[in-house]
């Protein structure tokens, strides 16, 4: 990396050495807020590696602080690798900078500790002169080979055209005044040797998703599948990771060691992944917590059955499942998929997630022509479903120009788009604070569109988007509260041109603008977004192909006789009380079995799939 600072002196400004003599100082108090009449603001800071892309969210917007200290989790590296980092910024870009404390004395030298940087006289860290100097975009960086597993302290400056760790204090163009923001997390380097694993369970147990025992000692930066099986009558509600260096010498306020909750929608019928950002140092700890009451995902208590799903558990490094899941959609001239390609790099499972990405064109299959190489999967002919419940957890790394997307297609495409329809569950892709869903149908001779509208979103942190599709609406959903709702007889539409009766299937992709409602994508970027899982839940009677289903047979059975009767009114009696095939009480089936329902002095078996 280029590292001639020709503007050092005079970008760091007077006064700053000295303010700089205190640890990791700043040429401002911190409790010094920021301007506030330009809008700027930093939402986000990030680092993409072998680990993953790793996001801490930055208040700056609400309390408006020019400094903020966040420690809740480590940035993880290895000796060696490349990594690129970004900052999630509201308002009109300005110059992002970034140091690294390798030497641990307190202090970030911006000779030879400043690793990134957009801007500082027209040329960025790795020496290119950039065409406009007004940039956010961060050339990547080498962790040295040699640097000792630990701990140290990484700084991530939003300022202008200045290379002083402590800020511009520049008259008139200081950071105070252009609404900057100077940001110190915990860099944690993470060495090759194998991880011990220790497991604390008062309760059940905790095992792999085969129901073999965890190793003691797993790979540095693999992430962990696991399955819980608890005590009957309870459920894994989370598990505690402890991790990091705790024993270690740390100076001027870092800390070494670590804690992480895989809670929520991370664990689903009692199974999940540790991700592997959280596997690494001296030792590993596993606390699961388990509760009361048989598990039950959320949305079926609503009637909804899971029939569809990928939770992307495959091995790392593996593709998504071309097989049984997904298939490549087709290139055709639309914006979205002008770049797509089939290859496994760009839809790539990392810690129990696929990674689609989009990136410059690298030449590594002299086939592909196109500028740009981009990652999408369509679940068409291999799932499709006509009414039901889904939802996706994603984590969206937002830059200008992404243009990442989870929506649905008709299978029948015969009236072409957008009158054959269109439900747009989630798109990103004019701002990085800002969420889109919208429908597309034949309400004019050239097509119509009806659209949320931007609503408030932030993408520094993982987010549940759901949709309930009803003959009578379709409802939209973020973190599960109700955002926006089409009814059947909305005025625009008309019943008679209401285009989502049929099957339909599921699209996630990442691509990029085309510079106009998306802007151009910046070659320096490679655009990722994560998905998590792919979910879809049916009620009974609701229709699909490719999924599971679910049945219920119902009979008559006189106790005392035992003689079965087809009777499917059987279903509205009264009060029923379940067991199952064990005769143990169950309050509600909610897992895949067989069990006995009885009514007065009738019996129906129910087979759940």
């Amino acid at each position: 990396m280029k590292k001639t600072l020709p503007l050092l002196a005079l970008a760091l400004g007077a006064g700053a050495l000295s303010a700089m003599a205190a640890p990791y100082g700043l040429n401002y108090d911190e409790t010094r807020q920021v301007n506030s009449s330009k809008g700027r603001s930093t939402g986000a800071i990030s680092l993409s590696g072998l680990a993953g892309t790793q996001t801490l969210e930055v208040p700056q917007a609400t309390d408006r602080l020019l400094y903020h200290k966040i420690f809740t989790a480590p940035f993880v590296v290895t000796p060696g690798e490349t990594v690129s980092a970004s900052i999630s910024f509201a308002g009109n870009w300005m110059n992002a900078y970034v140091y690294v404390d390798y030497n641990n004395d307190g202090e970030f030298d911006p000779e030879t500790e400043a690793v990134s940087y957009s801007n500082l006289g027209g040329v960025n860290s790795a020496g290119e002169t950039n065409s406009s100097s007004n940039t956010m975009a961060l050339p990547t960086f080498n962790i040295p080979e040699d640097i000792a597993p630990g701990v140290y302290r990484i700084r991530y400056k939003v300022d202008w055209n200045s290379i002083d760790p402590g800020g511009s204090t520049v008259a008139g163009n200081n950071i105070i005044g252009n609404e900057g923001s100077i940001t110190d997390a915990i860099l944690m380097v993470c060495g090759s040797n194998d991880v011990a694993l220790k497991i604390n369970a008062e309760e059940g147990r905790l095992v792999q998703p085969d129901r073999k025992a965890i190793p003691s000692s797993v790979p540095a930066l693999n992430s962990i599948l696991f399955k819980g099986l608890p005590n009957v009558g309870q459920h894994l509600e989370s598990i505690r990771v402890e991790y990091g260096y705790p024993d270690a010498e740390v100076k001027f306020g870092n800390i070494s060691s670590f804690t992480h909750t895989v809670e929520g929608p991370e664990i689903f019928r009692n199974e999940g992944v540790i991700p592997s950002y959280t596997v690494l140092g001296n030792d590993v700890v596993l606390t699961p917590v388990f509760a009361e009451g048989d598990f039950v995902d959320p949305i079926e208590k609503d009637g909804y059955r899971l029939v569809w799903s990928d939770e992307f558990n495959q091995p790392d490094g593996t593709s998504a499942d071309m097989v049984d899941n997904w298939q490549t959609p087709s290139r055709m001239d639309a914006t979205w998929r002008r770049y797509v390609t089939d290859r496994n790099d760009l839809r790539e499972i990392h810690n129990g997630r696929v990674i689609l990405a989009a990136k410059v064109n690298d030449g590594a299959d002299p086939a592909i022509t196109s500028p740009w190489v981009t990652g999408a999967l369509e679940s068409a002919t291999k799932f499709n479903y006509t009414y039901g419940y889904t939802e996706a957890r994603l984590m969206c790394h937002y830059v200008a120009g992404t243009f990442p997307a989870y929506w649905m297609m008709p299978e029948d495409q015969s009236a072409g788009w957008p009158h054959c329809g269109e439900i747009d569950i989630w798109e990103a892709a004019d701002g990085p604070t800002r969420s889109w869903h919208t429908i597309h149908g034949p309400w004019n001779p050239k097509g119509g569109s009806i659209s949320s509208g931007a609503l408030p979103i932030s993408y520094s942190r993982p987010i549940v988007y759901g949709l309930e599709w009803t003959p009578d609406y379709l409802e939209w959903f973020i973190d599960g509260e109700s955002v926006w709702k089409v009814e059947k007889t909305h005025n625009r539409i008309g019943e008679a041109n209401w285009v989502f009766d049929k099957p339909y299937f599921i699209r996630i992709n990442q691509s990029i603008g085309d510079g106009s409602w998306a802007g151009n994508g910046n070659p320096a970027v490679v655009y990722k977004t994560e998905f998590d899982y792919v979910r879809v839940y049916q009620k009974e009677g609701q229709q699909n192909e490719g999924g599971k289903t679910y049945t219920i047979d119902y009979f008559d059975k006189d106790i005392n006789d035992n003689i079965n009767t087809i009777r499917p009114e059987a279903k509205n009696d009264a009060a029923p009380t379940y067991t199952d095939l064990h005769g143990r009480a169950v309050r509600q089936p909610q897992r895949a079995g067989v069990y006995i329902e009885r009514r007065n002095n009738q019996a129906k078996k129910i087979i759940l799939k």
